[in-house]
């Protein structure tokens, strides 16, 4: 998981530098498993704790579909690490990676 090393770095040189806003982040690190039935339930512990204002994840866009629409009801905002959805189902949702399309426009 090089991934989430690389986050842990980012996360402590964001805090190391004063947090945002003059606060610490922290992180609140949760495996799916890539089933959208975890995803969902995840979803929903995560909109109703106030501390949590962001979902960074999933890698499946099956397990994205399925809890986008309850972090759009709960307005969180959630970022798409690695996602191929077809299409975007929340304003608040974003991606990282440009939709399996137009990947050969990038190639």
């Amino acid at each position: 998981m090089d991934w989430k090393r690389d986050f842990d770095l980012a996360l402590s040189e964001v805090n190391a530098s004063g947090g945002i806003g003059g606060r610490p982040v922290q992180t609140d690190f949760q495996d799916t498993q890539s089933d959208p039935r975890q995803a969902v339930a995840m979803a929903q512990r995560f909109v109703r704790d106030p501390r949590i204002v962001i979902e960074l994840g999933d890698f499946s866009s099956a397990a994205s579909m399925a809890a986008s629409p309850i972090y759009q009801r709960g307005q969180a905002g959630a970022v798409r690490l690695r996602s191929e959805q077809p299409r975007r189902n929340s304003e608040s949702a974003y991606r990282t990676q440009p939709r399996n399309g137009m990947k050969t426009l990038f190639s």
